[in-house]
């Protein structure tokens, strides 16, 4: 088991990781360390215990185990100021597009796993895909399993269908965002002004919660679900009309193709 973890870029993934660690027990605070520029927004980590710094080599030095929470953009920046110090160790990044050989011609004698985490791991509902770079054990692959499991939950993949994971999992939640904004509009426009923002809000959160949750818990399919709901003439069946009428099916792969390609071109597929 790794015992000392820094997280390099502790931004809103990063602290949502570091959370669900803590949460879990997983590790003790005193065996984290988050790392970022502005070090007093991590001022809550440090009242729990953790170690928090803006010195990117101390902490990878320190540490047997590293989670790159950098852009993309940045990593041709920070895997030269890194690669000295990571000899043995397991780095863990998040950040799309950048490739396990990406990785392993940058800091050589690393162990690299590559994960797709999503947003939803800051209230314990999140999904990660993981992949695994040459040599990673399998001590090393359950300790990494186990840190993403910590705040929902994880699943292994072939590295070729990583780029392709954001469009469903992560950038999606942009997606239902969206369109729950979108609905929001609509009811400001339509006379729900007896209800305050939040009950509005908790009003369309809570459909889409149940509608996960039935997909889920009654092992129905999406389409299933559609059909149990849409009477016929009824009003569910007069929205999808107009769906169908303005191409939603065809929209919604357009912009998942769209998602995939562009993490294609951030890896250098494209």
């Amino acid at each position: 088991m790794r015992n000392k973890l820094a997280f390099i870029g502790a931004g809103n993934m990063g602290c949502a990781i570091a959370n669900g660690i803590l949460l879990s027990d997983m590790m003790e605070p005193s065996q984290l360390t988050l790392v970022r520029r502005n070090i007093e927004k991590l001022a809550e980590f440090k009242e729990r215990g953790c170690g928090v710094s803006d010195d990117v080599i101390g902490a990878c030095r320190a540490s047997d185990a590293i989670i790159l929470g950098v852009k993309p953009q940045m990593f041709g920046e920070i895997m030269p100021l890194i690669a000295p110090y990571v000899e043995g160790k397991l780095v863990i990044s998040i950040a799309a597009g950048v490739t396990v050989e990406t990785m392993q011609n940058a800091l050589p004698g690393a162990f690299i796993v590559r994960v797709m985490p999503n947003t939803p791991l800051m209230v314990g509902r999140g999904v990660s895909a993981i992949c695994y770079g040459e040599g990673v054990n399998d001590e090393d692959k359950a300790f990494a399993e186990k840190i993403f499991s910590s705040a929902g939950m994880c699943f292994v993949i072939e590295e070729s269908l990583m780029n392709a994971v954001p469009a469903v999992t992560s950038s999606s939640i942009a997606y239902f965002a969206r369109i729950m904004g979108d609905m929001y509009k609509w009811t400001k426009e339509n006379g729900f002004d007896c209800l305050d923002d939040k009950e509005i809000i908790d009003m369309i959160g809570l459909a889409a919660i149940g509608t996960a949750e039935i997909i889920s818990q009654k092992n129905m399919s999406p389409d299933e679900l559609v059909r149990a709901v849409a009477s016929p003439k009824g009003t569910t069946e007069a929205a999808l009309k107009t769906f169908d009428k303005m191409g939603l099916d065809e929209t919604i792969s357009a912009a998942m193709t769209a998602c995939t390609d562009r993490a294609d071109e951030l890896s250098g597929v494209k």
